[in-house]
């Protein structure tokens, strides 16, 4: 009950300031898209009158526009980032539960965050030049680390949102799913460190 009570405070003092970051950055975006939206009706109105647009032409360019704004696209990136960050908060109290003091966990959770950015790429890498076979003694050790250290990488894709690219619908469930995975594994090791630490 302790566990889950610091890390449900924590992931609910993370989504409020996301959500209130969210509404400011949405405020902001909304506002700037239609001053840009109404400039860009003027200048389309003037050149639709010249021939030099026509009126499918200006509806496209509104269209593409519009979707650098708002969408639900973006609120779905938002999402992503709770949910690496849920994952990041998961392991921090697992680390806190064998250390004692602030800056090793913070440190350890730092390094551990860019292990994960970059495990994928050096796990690739690794399987590409050793020609371990299939099974073996390295292809589980590799697979060990592998689940020990997040891959981050499926949740870059917010970059890509940011970008201005359509987010897949079925990333989001499977980014969830491996979220909910990883915390309920950091969050089971640190109740098994914990109900044997001496308090």
């Amino acid at each position: 009950d302790y566990l889950l009570g610091k890390l449900c405070g924590v992931l609910l003092l993370i989504l409020a300031g996301l959500a209130v970051m969210t509404v400011l950055l949405d405020a902001v975006l909304w506002y700037r898209t239609q001053t840009i939206l109404s400039d860009f009706d003027k200048v389309a109105a003037i050149l639709v009158e010249q021939g030099q647009f026509t009126a499918m032409e200006r509806n496209e360019a509104r269209s593409e526009l519009l979707s650098q704004g708002v969408t639900w696209d973006l609120q779905a990136a938002v999402l992503v980032i709770f949910f690496e960050a849920a994952i990041i908060s998961a392991l921090a109290l697992l680390v806190s539960t064998f250390s004692s003091s602030t800056l090793f966990t913070v440190v350890i959770s730092t390094l551990c965050y860019f292990i994960g950015n970059f495990i994928a790429d050096g796990l690739d890498h690794w399987r590409g030049t050793s020609g371990m076979e299939e099974g073996g003694i390295g292809e589980l050790s590799t697979t060990a680390i592998f689940v020990a250290f997040p891959d981050y990488r499926p949740f870059k894709i917010v970059d890509e949102v940011v970008a201005g690219q359509v987010f897949p619908p079925e990333v989001l469930g499977g980014l969830a799913l491996s979220t909910g995975l990883y915390v309920s594994l950091y969050v089971v090791l640190s109740w098994f460190i914990f109900a044997n630490k001496e308090i």
